[in-house]
């Protein structure tokens, strides 16, 4: 099944804050990927990498891409394609789906 990706302009970051926190005042409401997840070890936030404060433990100027359209629940394999063909080139990986 061929894929439709669409890569994003922006640069982003991936932060780590600690899990009680609340969510900052600096994290955009909307934007090209903007994503607050909370595991049980922390508070996870991907967002526009201009945004974040200095003093924020992150990972920054990282490049995203979005696979188009919608994908059905049962697809298997579309993850372990695109994390294949990254790794086979040296670019490692921050997947998130929804």
């Amino acid at each position: 099944m061929p894929l439709d990706l669409h890569f994003l302009s922006d640069r982003f970051a991936v932060c780590r804050l600690p899990p009680d926190d609340p969510v900052p005042a600096w994290v955009p409401a909307r934007g090209a990927l903007v994503l607050v997840a909370r595991p049980a070890e922390e508070m996870s936030i991907v967002c526009d990498a201009r945004v974040v404060p200095d003093t924020v433990r992150a990972e920054r100027d990282l490049r995203a891409f979005v696979v188009r359209g919608t994908m059905p629940f049962d697809a298997v394999g579309i993850r372990a394609a695109l994390s294949g063909a990254l790794g086979a080139a040296g670019i490692s990986l921050f997947a998130v789906s929804t």
